[in-house]
């Protein structure tokens, strides 16, 4: 084969290889996650990361890496290699047992690796150390009313057969801090605060090591807080409920009051109507009253009260007196004849 088709066979080839094998585009992902590293005696970082990588998927390794190199007082052995052995120095197996370095995102722990997990926007990472089992904690605040906070951990249980599944355990003998005051949590993972130190916020920090000396509890946010809103009092309540009642009062009075004056007052118009409009030779009372007028020449009274007995009582005095001057007529009578007799 001449010098020129060889060269053309080999061009020839490169092409095919050339279009065959995609070419490989850089990708700039970048995301922000918020990242804390909880050491066997105190928090050593917490802010939030952000992260950029040519690969289509961020892992948590990546996370690290990054932090590794962007802050100068952060040193994780390991996390190029996705198995971290050491954080500042604190390397894992420092007190004779299972302790080492764990991870959580959003506080679940994942079954796999730092470097297979993908990350997305907005996560959270913790990077603790601990003896293990570790719990991770949350606050239940069912019972904050009563000055009740309940302190519980999704702890992972495995069978007989080696699968995990959740399980919600109180987190028990752990030290409990609220606003600078030591508790202890009870056999249901509780502790009572008194009532004058139940404020609108509680910063809370909780604190557990196992028998090595190991941490037993990951500890909380360094800014974590717990909103409190105090209940209505009952003093409150009797005021309401006492608003309520003269309210009540007030409205059946002013109601009873004004059906009294109404009664009152269409009682006398129907004995007023009742007067006026009943025949004299049937109503005895209206007879009178037409008599009364006819002597004094007045305006007719009216009876709204009793008016039947005043009235017999009228007609009584009236036979009385007819009757007496009657007699006095006829005491006259004798007397002058008497004395014309004499």
């Amino acid at each position: 084969m001449s010098f020129l088709k060889r060269t053309i066979a080999v061009m020839s080839a490169g092409i095919m290889l050339a279009v065959s094998v995609p070419f490989a585009v850089s990708a700039d992902n970048s995301l922000n996650v918020k990242m804390r590293i909880e050491g066997d005696e105190k928090n050593l970082f917490f802010d939030t990361v952000s992260v950029k990588s040519e690969k289509s998927d961020i892992t948590v390794a990546d996370a690290l890496v990054t932090l590794d190199k962007q802050n100068d007082t952060i040193e994780i052995t390991g996390a190029d290699t996705g198995y971290i052995t050491a954080v500042n120095g604190i390397a894992g197996g420092k007190y004779g047992g299972w302790d080492g370095w764990y991870y959580s995102v959003n506080g679940e722990t994942p079954m796999v690796g730092i470097g297979d997990f993908n990350l997305k926007e907005g996560d959270s990472v913790v990077l603790y150390f601990g003896g293990y089992p570790c719990q991770i904690p949350f606050a239940d605040t069912d019972k904050l009313s009563e000055g009740v906070i309940a302190f519980k951990s999704n702890d992972m249980v495995y069978d007989d057969k080696g699968n995990a599944a959740p399980e919600v355990n109180p987190v028990t003998d752990a030290n409990v801090t609220v606003n600078g005051d030591s508790y202890t949590t009870d056999e249901k993972g509780e502790i009572t605060i008194p009532e004058d130190k139940l404020v609108s916020q509680l910063a809370v920090q909780i604190d557990k090591k196992d028998a090595s000396g190991a941490p037993a509890v990951l500890r909380f946010e360094p800014d974590f807080v717990i909103e409190y809103t105090a209940p209505t009092t009952d003093s409150d309540s009797a005021a309401d409920t006492d608003s309520a009642s003269d309210t009540e009062v007030n409205t059946e009075t002013d109601t009873a009051t004004d059906t009294a004056t109404d009664t009152a007052t269409d009682t006398a118009s129907n004995v007023s109507s009742r007067i006026s409009n009943s025949d004299t030779k049937s109503d005895p009372t209206q007879a009178f009253i037409k008599h009364e007028q006819q002597l004094y020449k007045g305006e007719p009274q009216y009876y709204t009260g009793q008016d039947s007995a005043q009235t017999g009582d009228g007609r009584i005095y009236l036979a009385c007196g007819v009757l007496a001057a009657a007699v006095i007529v006829a005491v006259i009578m004798i007397l002058t004849k008497k004395k014309s007799d004499d």
